[in-house]
């Protein structure tokens, strides 16, 4: 079953399936934030943001009953959390907190925040400012107050990923006499501390996953899928693609990603193409998979929206 959706933004930017599963949250440029029903494609939620800007990342937060929308921002780098009714649910920074921001928004970053994670009640965001920044959530009445916890410099930041409920995986680059260092890192959550580092000099790196507990996949700006072993320090298998591979989903056997405009289902051991579950008007630009995998969303650099349901 597919649904197609038209958001009105001129190019999606993030997506973001919630736990639940009946839902789910849209970020584009140009246009607000948005939650659609999955079975419908029915729009629940319109949030314009006071300052016009774009949501850039997205995460779900559950609490009681309750499930809220986490939103960084593209322009203004700050955070802003939207409850199901569409209102603001973020106040000013707790008192103990060195960060007291503004009114309904986390002012984290000075420039765009490009992914953000939740650990519990911990929310992790990296960005342009090249700093990874970790602040905790509190819950008052119908409010968050939040407390910012941790910084670290990690020069240019790209993409924050959970590796378990203890790690991150961080993608970032370092500029050397004009050329790029591409590393990946693998950070504890608690302390920030570098457990492990992997230089690309000769890879380019744009989209990452975790495929297994030593494993990640990786891919650039070539027609190519990679997946690195950090035990062996090896390559351990590549494949040629169509397109440049993107929005890495993993589950079970399976890797599910963006290339071009399709979406694609690979095998995770052999990286053989096994089918194409849909395909968007342009290049998707932002991707999602449910937690069982029976449900792909997909965004295109047109703000089409398509949901794939098995």
């Amino acid at each position: 079953m597919e649904i197609n959706i038209t958001t009105g933004g001129v190019s999606v930017l993030c997506i973001k399936i919630a736990p639940s599963q009946d839902r789910f949250a849209c970020g584009a440029v140009e246009a607000p934030l948005k939650v659609y029903d999955i079975g419908t494609g029915t729009e629940l939620i319109s949030f314009s943001d006071t300052n016009y800007d774009s949501v850039s990342a997205l995460g779900w937060k559950e609490w009681g009953a309750e499930s809220y929308v986490v939103a960084g921002y593209a322009e203004s780098g700050y955070l802003r959390i939207i409850s199901s009714q569409g209102e603001n649910a973020l106040k000013y920074a707790a008192k103990n907190s060195t960060d007291y921001g503004f009114p309904h928004a986390a002012q984290l970053h000075s420039q765009r925040i490009n992914s953000l994670e939740i650990i519990d009640n911990k929310v992790f965001t990296i960005s342009d400012d090249s700093t990874l920044v970790k602040f905790s959530l509190e819950k008052e009445d119908t409010h968050f107050t939040y407390t910012r916890k941790q910084e670290k410099r990690i020069r240019m930041g790209y993409q924050v990923r959970t590796w378990d409920a203890e790690k991150l995986l961080v993608f970032n680059t370092w500029q050397i006499v004009g050329d790029r260092t591409y590393v990946i890192s693998l950070i504890h959550a608690d302390t920030f501390k570098v457990l492990k580092k992997w230089k690309l000099f000769t890879q380019e790196v744009i989209d990452f996953a975790k495929v297994s507990d030593s494993a990640f996949v990786f891919a650039g700006s070539e027609k190519k899928l990679t997946v690195y072993d950090w035990e062996t320090n090896k390559i351990t298998n590549e494949c040629e693609t169509e397109e440049p591979p993107r929005h890495f989903c993993v589950h079970g056997a399976q890797i599910i990603h963006s290339e071009g405009q399709k979406i694609v289902v690979r095998d995770r051991k052999s990286l053989e193409k096994i089918n194409e579950i849909g395909k968007l008007p342009h290049n998707i630009s932002a991707m999602d998979m449910s937690k069982d995998s029976k449900i792909v969303v997909a965004g295109d650099e047109d703000g089409n929206v398509l949901v794939v349901m098995s």
